[in-house]
């Protein structure tokens, strides 16, 4: 286990993702992150979350060829995102990226399990990802702020995270069916 700053975190991330063989697993647990210079999210203006989904979309479509060669290559893309209501525009803005996500291969699930929700709520639970089921890179936030995070690789350390990962997948739904139960209509912008 090593704790890494957020510049430490973005060059493991890196070097992790860019040797990727089989998998690659994503946890995501918080109601919002500050991104795109916004901290308030449920109070951004319809235009303004308009060009946020825009610069999303174009910023996935630069990993549009690499995700696809990688598929191919028969690797494994998952995420889960944990869910909480009501949604908030975070959440509405990411699903519109998710809908890029899935044409490059990903599988996205949705989990709104309220007893793992508690789990969540209480810390047990953070983001995380896991790269061919032997690093795994935890992330911290403050205040909504991503400050870096812990490298975990030992085997040891490598398998509560896997285990979480696949229990909370079993009792997530695929995206596309959350949109169809949820009555959801994400349009595509890009």
């Amino acid at each position: 286990m090593k704790y890494l700053s957020p510049k430490e975190f973005d060059a493991k991330f890196d070097e992790l993702y860019s040797n990727i063989k089989s998998s690659f697993l994503k946890l995501e647990t918080r109601e919002e992150y500050n991104e795109y210079d916004e901290t308030e999210w449920n109070s951004v203006p319809p235009i303004r979350i308009h060009d946020i989904i825009m610069k999303a979309q174009e910023a996935l479509m630069k990993f549009k060829d690499e995700d696809k060669e990688l598929v191919e290559r028969g690797v494994v893309l998952k995420r889960v995102r944990v869910l909480r209501y009501p949604l908030n525009k975070y959440c509405l803005r990411q699903f519109s990226s998710y809908r890029i996500s899935q044409d490059n291969g990903e599988k996205i699930y949705i989990m709104d399990n309220e007893k793992k929700l508690d789990e969540i709520s209480e810390g047990q639970i953070r983001d995380f990802v896991i790269f061919d089921e032997q690093a795994v890179l935890l992330h911290q936030y403050e205040d909504n702020n991503f400050v870096g995070g812990t490298l975990f690789e030992t085997e040891s350390e490598v398998e509560p995270f896997l285990k979480t990962f696949q229990g909370l997948e079993q009792e997530s739904i695929p995206f596309n069916q959350y949109l169809k139960y949820m009555n959801l209509q994400i349009p595509n912008l890009a």
